[in-house]
C-alpha cells in the first residue's frame, strides 16, 4: 500500500488530490464483525445530493464567468481571464493588450478613462494632448513633455526647436531657418545672411540674386532667366541684343544710337537723318553720285541741270536722275533767231522709242536677279539685294544677317568658309573652336581669347577660371567651387570650409549634414529624412518615437527603458512584469479594480469603501452568511439546514435536547447519569431488567413483567397466590416488609427482609426512591454512549450492540476518527519513506568513509 502510494504521488502529482476519497471501517453485520470500505468526498471537494456519490470541487470566491475546476481553482470562460492569476480570484473580462489607464467592461471592450484614448494596436489608452505633442512624449493627459533641445510652447502647447544664434522658428513647418535681414529675392537663406540662388540666377550686387540671360543681353536688361528687355530708345534685334533706333532713319550711314546716325565711310552728314556721298577732288560740272563718283552734266543745262539735281536730291534724293530730259536750242528759222525745248533721254538712260519719247536706265553691269529702274541702280527680285548698296553692283543672293566669314548662295542659303560654322540666330559664320571657348571669345578659327580672369588650359583649350584661395576649378561645370576639406555628406559646400545641408538635411557634428526627422525621433537614429531606426531594446510607437519594450509585457504600468517596466500612479509592483492597483485599505471579499477603488466579488455587498461581505438570502440562526449563500455556524454549532445551526454537545445529548454548544438537557421523563447522557426514568425503577422509556421496565431473559415489575416466573406465580390470599387473610407487619424485598431484590436473594446481590451485581439506591436498594449489573469498563445490560455488557441507547463490548460511538465519530486515521496514516507513510531515505542516505555516506580509510590504509 504505501510503495504504491509512493509511485502514484511521483508519477501523477497532479490526481494525488482525488474528488472520491476511500476509508475503511469495522461494523457488526448479521452478528459478526466485518471491515468495510466507504467512499467520501476528498478535501476540498463537497458532496452533490444523489445517488451514486458525487463529488465536485470547492472554490471560496465565487469564478464569475468561469468554472470550479479544482478546489480554488477558476477555468475562465471564453474572452474572460483570471486576475493576476490569483487562485482564490475571480473570472474577469479580457481586453486585447492590457487596457492601461482604462477598464476592460466586456471581452475585447477597453474603455479608456477620462482623457485616454484608445490605441487599436496595442489595446491599451494612451493620454491625449491636444497638440499632438510632436517632438514631445504626452506623459499625461494635456501634459507635453518636450524632448530635449526643444521648448514648449505655453499658448499652443508644441514643442518648438531651440534656435541659435542667426536662426529663427519657422512656426509653420516648426524648425529653426537661418536669418537674412535684407531677404533672399530669386533664391534662399542658407546661412545666417547668405543666400543661395535659385536655378537660372546668380549672385549679383548687395547679395542679391539675379536672372541669368546665357547669350548676354546687349543694350537691354536681363529681366528673368532668358528674358532680354531692351533700354529706352533700343529695339530688339535678336533674342539676346538690342539695336539703336533712329525714328526718323539713316540714309547712307547706320544708328549707333538712339536718335543718333552715323555716316557710312566716304559720306558726310547733309542732314540728322541723311549722309551724301563725298568726292573728295570735288565734282565740277558733274554730280557726285557715290563716294569718289562723279558724273558730268553739258555745260548749257549744267545750271538748270544742277538746281533741279540739287533739289531734288535734297527733297527727292531716291529720284536724282530722272529718264527724259529737256534743253533749250537755238535755231535761226526764217532768217529769225528762236529758242525751242527739246526732250532727250538724260544721261544714264537710253531711247527706247521716237514717238513718243521712251527711255529706259542703263545699268552697265547686268541686274542680274532685278530689274534697272534706275541709270546704274537695280531694283532686285525678292530674296536678292543690291551688295553695299553700290550703284555697280548687281542683285546678288540676300541671307539673314550679313553671312560674314561665308558666301550667300541662295536666298537665305549661308556657305560658310572652312573653319567656321553658321549661326541661326544671327545669320553669320563663327568661327569654330573645338573646345568652344567658354568664358573667351573665338576670334578666328582654334584661337579662342579668354575673358580677364579666365585662363586657357592649353591641354583642353578650356578658359578655366583663375580662382581665388579656398576655391577649386570644377572641371566639368567649369567653374570655381568652394573647398571643403573634409567633404559634405547629404550636402553641398557652400563656401570655404563651410558645408550647406541639402533639403530634409541639418547641420550636426563636425560640420557635417544629418537627416531630418522633423517630429524628433525619440529613443532612435534619424537614418535619413523622416525615417527614424529605434535603439536596441525599443520598437516603434509612432513614425517619430521608440518605445522600450518590455517583451513580457507591463500589466497597469509603463515600459520606462527597455525590460524595465514601472506602475502607473496608484499602482504597485506585484511581478517583474505587472502591477496592481493600490486600495490602502484593504478590499476584503472582493478585488481593487482600480486605485482606492474596491469591487466586490459576485455574491458579496459592499458594507463600506474597503469591505464586502457574503450575500445571504435569508438569516443564518446561531450562525454568520461567510459566503456567499452559505451560512458558517458559531464556535459550538453545527449546520441543521442550510440557514439554521443548532447548539453541539459533542458527546452527544442522549434522550435530551443540547440547549447550548455542550449545555446538555433531559427530555421529560429522562434524568442526566452524565453531561451529555439522560436515562429514562421508571419510578420504582426496574430489576431484572431496565427502564426502556419513561416508567417502562423491559425485563431481562428468564423474567416476566407484571404490573411493570420484572419477576422471575417462580416469583411472579408465588405474588400471583399473594394476591389471591390477600382478602383471605390478614398480613403482619414482618410479612410486609418480607414481601416488599422480594419484589425489589432483583439479581440477588432476600434475607431477613435484607436484598443479597448475585455476583458481579451491586447493591446501589434507587434514583427514584433513595429508601429503596437495587442490584445492578457491574460492567469492569465504562459502558461508553450505552448502558451496562448485564455483567461486562453494554448495551448502547440506540439499540445497536457495543463495538468491542462497551463502546457505542456515533458514524460520524466514527468517521471522522477514520478520516483522522486516514491522515494519521498517510504522515505515518511518508515519515516512514523519510526514515528510509536518511537510512540509504547515512548508509552510503558511512560506506564512503570506510572505502576512504581502506585507501588509505
Amino acid at each position: 500500500m504505501l510503495l504504491r502510494t509512493i509511485l502514484i504521488f511521483l508519477v501523477f502529482p497532479s490526481i494525488v488530490l482525488a474528488q472520491i476519497c476511500v476509508r475503511t471501517q469495522p461494523r457488526i453485520i448479521e452478528g459478526k464483525r466485518q471491515i468495510v470500505k466507504i467512499n467520501f468526498c476528498c478535501i476540498g471537494y463537497k458532496r452533490v445530493r444523489g445517488s451514486p456519490l458525487k463529488c465536485e470541487p470547492i472554490c471560496t470566491k465565487s469564478c464569475g464567468n468561469g468554472k470550479c475546476v479544482e478546489p480554488e481553482t477558476c477555468r475562465c470562460n471564453q474572452g474572460y481571464e483570471n486576475l493576476y492569476n490569483f487562485i482564490s480570484n475571480r473570472c474577469v473580462p479580457k481586453c486585447k493588450g492590457e487596457c492601461m489607464n482604462g477598464q476592460c467592461g466586456s471581452p475585447d471592450l477597453c474603455i479608456c478613462a477620462e482623457g485616454y484614448k484608445l490605441n487599436e494596436s496595442s489595446g491599451n489608452c494612451l493620454p491625449i494632448c491636444n497638440s499632438g505633442c510632436s517632438n514631445g512624449n504626452c506623459k499625461s493627459p494635456g501634459n507635453c513633455v518636450c524632448n530635449e533641445g526643444f521648448t514648449l510652447n505655453a499658448k499652443s502647447q508644441i514643442c518648438q526647436p531651440q534656435c541659435k544664434e542667426g536662426y529663427q522658428v519657422n512656426v509653420t513647418l516648426n524648425e529653426c531657418n537661418p536669418v537674412c535681414s535684407t531677404g533672399c529675392d530669386n533664391g534662399f537663406c542658407s546661412l545666417p545672411e547668405i543666400c543661395e540662388c535659385h536655378a537660372h540666377y546668380q549672385k549679383g550686387t548687395d547679395n542679391k540674386c539675379e536672372p541669368i540671360c546665357k547669350d548676354g543681353c546687349l543694350n537691354g536688361v536681363c529681366k528673368s532667366p532668358g528674358i532680354c528687355e531692351c533700354l529706352t530708345g533700343y529695339s530688339k534685334k535678336t533674342e539676346s541684343s538690342c539695336s539703336p533706333v533712329c525714328k526718323d532713319g539713316c540714309v547712307n550711314g547706320f544708328c549707333s544710337a538712339p536718335g543718333k546716325c552715323s555716316c557710312n565711310d566716304g559720306y558726310s552728314k547733309v542732314n540728322e537723318s541723311s549722309c551724301a556721298p563725298v568726292c573728295q577732288n570735288g565734282c565740277q560740272n558733274g554730280l557726285c553720285t557715290a563716294p569718289g563718283e562723279c558724273i558730268l552734266v553739258h555745260q548749257s543745262n549744267y545750271c538748270t541741270m544742277l538746281v533741279r539735281t540739287i533739289l531734288i536730291f535734297l527733297v527727292f534724293p531716291s529720284i536724282v536722275l530722272a529718264q527724259i530730259c529737256v534743253r533749250t536750242q537755238q535755231r535761226i528759222i526764217e532768217g529769225k533767231r528762236q529758242s525751242f525745248k527739246r526732250n532727250f533721254c538724260c544721261k544714264g538712260n537710253k531711247r527706247v522709242s521716237i514717238s513718243p519719247l521712251k527711255c529706259e536706265p542703263i545699268c552697265t553691269k547686268s541686274c542680274g536677279n532685278g530689274k534697272c529702274v534706275e541709270p546704274e541702280t537695280c531694283h532686285c527680285n525678292q530674296g536678292y539685294e543690291n551688295l553695299n548698296n553700290l550703284i555697280s553692283n548687281g542683285c546678288v543672293p540676300k541671307c539673314k544677317g550679313e553671312c560674314m566669314n561665308g558666301q550667300c548662295g541662295s536666298p537665305d542659303l549661308c556657305i560658310c568658309a572652312e573653319g567656321y560654322k553658321l549661326n541661326e540666330s544671327s545669320g553669320n559664320c563663327l568661327p569654330i573652336c573645338n573646345s568652344g571657348c567658354s568664358n573667351g571669345n573665338c576670334k578666328s578659327p582654334g584661337n579662342c581669347v579668354c575673358n580677364e580672369g579666365f585662363t586657357l588650359n592649353a591641354k583642353s583649350q578650356i578658359c578655366q577660371p583663375q580662382c581665388k584661395e579656398g576655391y577649386q576649378v570644377n572641371v566639368t561645370l567649369n567653374e570655381c567651387n568652394p573647398v571643403c576639406s573634409t567633404g559634405c555628406d547629404n550636402g553641398f559646400c557652400s563656401l570655404p570650409e563651410i558645408c550647406e545641408c541639402h533639403a530634409h538635411y541639418q547641420k550636426g557634428t563636425d560640420n557635417k549634414c544629418e537627416p531630418i526627422c522633423k517630429d524628433g525621433c525619440l529613443n532612435g537614429v534619424c537614418k535619413s529624412p523622416g525615417i527614424c531606426e529605434c535603439l536596441t531594446g525599443y520598437s516603434k510607437k509612432t513614425e517619430s518615437s521608440c518605445s522600450p519594450v518590455c517583451k513580457d509585457g507591463c500589466v497597469n504600468g509603463f515600459c520606462s527603458a527597455p525590460g524595465k517596466c514601472s506602475c502607473n500612479d496608484g499602482y504597485s509592483k506585484t511581478t517583474e512584469i505587472s502591477c496592481s492597483p493600490i486600495c490602502k485599505d484593504g478590499c476584503e471579499n472582493g478585488f481593487c479594480f482600480a486605485p482606492g477603488e474596491c469591487s466586490c466579488n459576485d455574491g458579496y455587498s459592499k458594507v463600506n469603501e474597503d469591505s464586502c461581505a457574503p450575500i445571504c438570502d435569508s438569516e443564518c440562526k446561531n450562525g454568520r452568511c461567510s459566503a456567499p449563500g452559505e451560512c458558517t455556524c458559531f464556535e459550538g454549532y453545527t449546520k441543521q439546514s442550510e440557514h439554521n445551526c443548532s447548539p453541539v454537545c459533542k458527546d452527544g445529548c442522549e434522550n435530551g435536547v443540547c440547549e447550548a454548544p455542550e449545555v446538555c438537557n433531559c427530555n421529560e421523563g429522562y434524568s442526566k447519569i452524565s453531561e451529555n447522557s439522560c436515562v429514562p426514568l421508571c419510578d420504582r425503577g426496574c430489576p431484572n431488567g431496565y427502564c426502556e422509556s419513561p416508567n417502562k421496565c423491559s425485563c431481562n431473559e428468564g423474567y416476566i413483567k407484571i404490573e411493570n415489575i420484572c419477576m422471575s416466573e417462580m416469583s411472579a406465580e408465588s405474588s400471583s397466590t399473594a394476591r389471591n390470599a390477600k382478602t383471605e387473610m390478614p398480613v403482619n407487619g414482618g410479612d410486609i416488609q418480607m414481601n416488599a424485598c422480594k419484589q425489589r431484590c432483583w439479581n440477588g436473594t432476600c434475607i431477613d427482609g435484607k436484598c443479597s446481590c448475585n455476583p458481579n451485581y451491586s447493591l446501589t439506591e434507587d434514583a427514584n426512591n433513595i429508601t429503596q436498594l437495587l442490584c445492578l449489573p457491574v460492567c469492569e469498563r465504562e459502558c461508553i454512549h450505552g448502558y451496562c445490560a448485564s455483567p461486562d455488557v453494554c448495551n448502547c441507547f440506540d439499540g445497536t450492540i457495543a463495538q468491542g463490548g462497551f463502546d457505542c460511538s456515533s458514524i460520524e465519530d466514527i468517521e471522522n476518527a477514520g478520516s483522522t486515521g486516514s491522515i494519521n496514516n498517510f504522515v505515518t507513510n511518508w515519515l516512514f519513506l523519510v526514515l528510509i531515505v536518511i537510512s540509504v542516505v547515512l548508509a552510503l555516506i558511512i560506506f564512503s568513509v570506510f572505502h576512504i580509510l581502506k585507501q588509505r590504509l
